[in-house]
């Protein structure tokens, strides 16, 4: 019986944060058939943890910001300009309020406050922040006691703190505890592959990510080591030079199970 080991899938962190917002449903519910169809081996790196736990953070920080500058200050602004009273119920004109503090939120705030590529679509939707305040609002204020506004940024604040508590639990099932999605691995990764993928413009976080499953590979904690990202503009455009550098392949989740069988 051969005692080779077995090719390991080791996920980006764009794909553990695609998981766990609902982000690429449809790529990584192939990704999930084939693992289980194979009965693949998937691996996060000691990096790749680090980094989703520190863009949570800045996510949960983010929302709270938002919650505060823009949902408060705004509705608060224009019943000061109309004359109305914080202790009114909301109602339709609150909703408006919204509207023009999501219309002026700037780009470079979300990219500041979230950092990097998740600020443009992986991790955070603010589009969807955006909607699911407005539901709130509409369910509140048609209420048959619709609250005043300090109430309603109570009741805000604890919709928004659920959810941060409920992704916060999906990731500590996906990687931290169960597993469910995949097993974090400890490696340190090689400081000369790390600048080697630097050279041809990879971000920090994703060189490290990358050598990292390079050098579980070369230290035979695994086969053949195949990264799986679904970053499609600063990772898998490099893929070629990728291989080049340090010999590893990056990939689409819809191909990865393919790529162990080289």
């Amino acid at each position: 019986m051969s005692s080779a080991k077995k090719a390991h899938l080791f996920l980006d962190s764009s794909v553990v944060l695609a998981h766990l917002t609902g982000q690429h449903q449809k790529v990584l519910e192939k990704l999930k058939k084939d693992i289980a169809k194979g009965g693949l081996d998937c691996a996060v790196s000691d990096s790749v943890v680090g980094e989703c736990e520190d863009k949570i953070n800045m996510l949960t920080d983010f929302l709270g910001r938002l919650l505060v500058e823009i949902i408060k200050e705004k509705v608060s602004g224009q019943r000061r300009v109309h004359k109305r009273s914080s202790n009114e119920a909301i109602d339709y004109r609150d909703v408006l309020a919204v509207e023009r503090a999501f219309f002026e939120v700037d780009p470079h705030y979300v990219i500041k406050s979230i950092g990097g590529r998740f600020a443009k679509g992986g991790l955070l939707d603010l589009k969807s922040v955006e909607a699911l305040i407005v539901d709130f609002l509409d369910v509140e204020s048609s209420s048959k006691q619709p609250p005043d506004l300090p109430q309603a940024i109570v009741r805000l604040n604890a919709l928004i703190l659920k959810l941060i508590s409920d992704l916060k639990m999906m990731f500590d099932s996906a990687i931290r505890i169960r597993h469910d999605l995949a097993k974090p691995i400890k490696i340190v990764p090689n400081p000369v592959d790390v600048a080697k993928l630097s050279v041809i413009g990879l971000h920090n976080d994703d060189a490290n990510h990358i050598a990292s499953a390079k050098e579980a590979e070369r230290e035979g904690v695994c086969g053949r080591a195949v990264f799986v990202t679904v970053d499609y503009s600063t990772i898998l455009p490099f893929q070629t030079d990728i291989l080049n550098k340090i010999g590893i392949w990056c990939c689409d989740p819809l191909y990865a199970a393919y790529h162990t069988r080289v």
